[in-house]
Protein backbone atom coordinates (compact mmCIF):
# COMPACT_ATOMS: atom_id res chain seq x y z
CA UNK A 1 0.00 0.00 0.00
CA UNK A 2 1.57 3.31 -1.37
CA UNK A 3 1.25 6.36 0.26
CA UNK A 4 -0.61 8.00 -1.87
CA UNK A 5 -3.51 5.42 -1.30
CA UNK A 6 -2.87 2.84 -4.29
CA UNK A 7 -1.75 -1.14 -3.99
CA UNK A 8 0.76 -2.19 -5.79
CA UNK A 9 0.77 -6.24 -6.98
CA UNK A 10 3.70 -7.52 -8.49
CA UNK A 11 3.10 -10.93 -10.29
CA UNK A 12 6.43 -13.03 -11.12
CA UNK A 13 5.83 -15.67 -13.97
CA UNK A 14 8.62 -18.39 -13.84
CA UNK A 15 7.07 -20.78 -16.37
CA UNK A 16 9.02 -20.85 -19.70
CA UNK A 17 6.37 -22.39 -22.11
CA UNK A 18 3.06 -21.55 -20.16
CA UNK A 19 1.00 -18.63 -19.90
CA UNK A 20 -0.43 -18.22 -16.53
CA UNK A 21 -4.24 -17.56 -16.25
CA UNK A 22 -5.23 -16.53 -12.72
CA UNK A 23 -8.15 -15.32 -10.41
CA UNK A 24 -6.24 -12.24 -8.57
CA UNK A 25 -8.66 -11.99 -4.78
CA UNK A 26 -7.73 -9.02 -2.31
CA UNK A 27 -9.03 -8.66 0.77
CA UNK A 28 -8.49 -5.59 2.92
CA UNK A 29 -8.38 -3.23 0.13
CA UNK A 30 -11.16 -1.83 -1.92
CA UNK A 31 -9.50 -1.51 -5.32
CA UNK A 32 -11.12 0.47 -7.99
CA UNK A 33 -11.75 -1.12 -11.66
CA UNK A 34 -9.07 0.77 -13.52
CA UNK A 35 -5.18 -0.68 -12.81
CA UNK A 36 -2.22 0.75 -14.41
CA UNK A 37 -0.57 -2.21 -15.46
CA UNK A 38 3.56 -2.49 -15.97
CA UNK A 39 5.06 -5.36 -17.68
CA UNK A 40 8.37 -6.90 -18.79
CA UNK A 41 8.52 -9.92 -20.31
CA UNK A 42 10.72 -11.70 -22.96
CA UNK A 43 10.00 -9.65 -25.83
CA UNK A 44 11.26 -7.15 -24.10
CA UNK A 45 14.38 -8.91 -22.97
CA UNK A 46 14.62 -10.02 -26.71
CA UNK A 47 14.83 -6.57 -28.09
CA UNK A 48 17.56 -5.72 -25.26
CA UNK A 49 19.84 -8.24 -26.90
CA UNK A 50 19.06 -8.26 -30.49
CA UNK A 51 18.64 -4.18 -30.73
CA UNK A 52 15.30 -4.74 -32.55
CA UNK A 53 11.82 -3.73 -30.95
CA UNK A 54 11.59 -1.97 -27.94
CA UNK A 55 13.48 -3.38 -24.93
CA UNK A 56 11.10 -0.47 -22.53
CA UNK A 57 8.89 -1.71 -19.59
CA UNK A 58 4.77 -1.89 -21.24
CA UNK A 59 2.61 0.16 -20.02
CA UNK A 60 -1.63 -0.49 -19.96
CA UNK A 61 -4.77 0.15 -18.70
CA UNK A 62 -6.70 -2.64 -17.41
CA UNK A 63 -10.20 -1.72 -16.82
CA UNK A 64 -11.42 -4.81 -14.90
CA UNK A 65 -9.27 -5.03 -12.16
CA UNK A 66 -11.29 -4.98 -8.69
CA UNK A 67 -11.19 -6.71 -5.48
CA UNK A 68 -12.09 -9.94 -7.96
CA UNK A 69 -10.34 -10.31 -11.30
CA UNK A 70 -8.76 -12.69 -13.65
CA UNK A 71 -5.54 -11.80 -15.35
CA UNK A 72 -2.95 -13.49 -18.03
CA UNK A 73 0.08 -13.56 -17.47
CA UNK A 74 3.08 -14.37 -20.58
CA UNK A 75 6.03 -17.09 -19.66
CA UNK A 76 8.86 -15.16 -18.03
CA UNK A 77 7.09 -12.55 -17.06
CA UNK A 78 7.13 -9.58 -14.30
CA UNK A 79 3.83 -7.49 -14.03
CA UNK A 80 2.82 -4.70 -11.80
CA UNK A 81 -0.52 -3.61 -10.85
CA UNK A 82 -0.92 -0.20 -9.85
CA UNK A 83 -4.21 -0.16 -8.44
CA UNK A 84 -6.10 2.58 -7.50
CA UNK A 85 -8.89 2.71 -3.92
CA UNK A 86 -12.63 2.34 -4.97
CA UNK A 87 -14.53 5.58 -4.84
CA UNK A 88 -16.04 6.12 -1.51
CA UNK A 89 -19.41 4.82 -1.16
CA UNK A 90 -22.32 7.08 -0.44
CA UNK A 91 -23.58 5.19 3.29
CA UNK A 92 -26.64 7.51 4.28
CA UNK A 93 -28.62 9.34 1.64
CA UNK A 94 -28.43 13.15 1.64
CA UNK A 95 -31.18 14.54 4.29
CA UNK A 96 -32.47 17.82 4.39
CA UNK A 97 -32.09 19.17 8.36
CA UNK A 98 -32.77 22.79 10.09
CA UNK A 99 -31.00 25.91 9.00
CA UNK A 100 -30.40 24.25 5.11
CA UNK A 101 -28.05 22.00 6.28
CA UNK A 102 -27.67 18.81 4.20
CA UNK A 103 -25.42 15.59 6.04
CA UNK A 104 -24.29 12.91 4.04
CA UNK A 105 -21.73 10.06 4.80
CA UNK A 106 -19.23 8.30 2.60
CA UNK A 107 -16.98 5.23 3.28
CA UNK A 108 -13.73 5.16 2.01
CA UNK A 109 -9.69 3.90 2.22
CA UNK A 110 -8.18 3.40 5.42
CA UNK A 111 -5.49 6.18 5.09
CA UNK A 112 -6.65 8.06 2.11
CA UNK A 113 -7.68 11.03 2.54
CA UNK A 114 -10.95 12.49 0.73
CA UNK A 115 -12.07 15.95 -0.58
CA UNK A 116 -15.67 16.55 -1.09
CA UNK A 117 -16.29 20.02 -2.75
CA UNK A 118 -19.82 21.75 -3.45
CA UNK A 119 -21.24 24.55 -5.94
CA UNK A 120 -24.13 25.72 -7.10
CA UNK A 121 -22.59 25.56 -10.38
CA UNK A 122 -21.16 22.43 -11.85
CA UNK A 123 -19.69 23.45 -15.09
CA UNK A 124 -17.04 26.22 -13.21
CA UNK A 125 -17.42 25.09 -9.83
CA UNK A 126 -17.76 28.65 -8.69
CA UNK A 127 -18.08 29.48 -6.06
CA UNK A 128 -17.54 26.42 -4.11
CA UNK A 129 -17.25 24.75 -0.28
CA UNK A 130 -14.65 22.08 0.40
CA UNK A 131 -14.70 19.91 2.99
CA UNK A 132 -11.70 16.89 3.63
CA UNK A 133 -11.70 13.78 5.65
CA UNK A 134 -10.19 10.48 5.88
CA UNK A 135 -12.26 7.11 5.79
CA UNK A 136 -15.42 7.63 7.37
CA UNK A 137 -16.87 10.87 7.64
CA UNK A 138 -19.95 12.98 7.96
CA UNK A 139 -19.69 15.89 5.60
CA UNK A 140 -22.37 19.18 6.14
CA UNK A 141 -23.08 21.46 3.56
CA UNK A 142 -25.17 24.64 4.06
CA UNK A 143 -27.24 25.80 1.44
CA UNK A 144 -29.55 29.04 0.79
CA UNK A 145 -33.17 28.13 0.21
CA UNK A 146 -34.08 26.93 -3.29
CA UNK A 147 -30.30 26.35 -4.49
CA UNK A 148 -29.11 23.48 -6.08
CA UNK A 149 -25.90 22.16 -5.05
CA UNK A 150 -23.53 20.29 -6.73
CA UNK A 151 -21.05 17.18 -5.43
CA UNK A 152 -17.96 15.81 -6.24
CA UNK A 153 -15.74 13.94 -4.39
CA UNK A 154 -12.20 12.47 -5.09
CA UNK A 155 -8.61 11.04 -3.25
CA UNK A 156 -5.95 13.94 -2.14
CA UNK A 157 -2.63 12.76 -1.03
Amino acid sequence: LRTNGTLSLLVINKSSLHTASVNIAISGYQAGSNADVYGFGIPQDEAEHAGVGSPDITQTNFNAAGTNFTFSFAPYSLTVFSLPPAPPRLLLPPSATTNNQFHFQLQGQNGVRYVVQASPDMLSWSPFSTNAFTNNGLVDFHATNQTRFYRAVWTRN
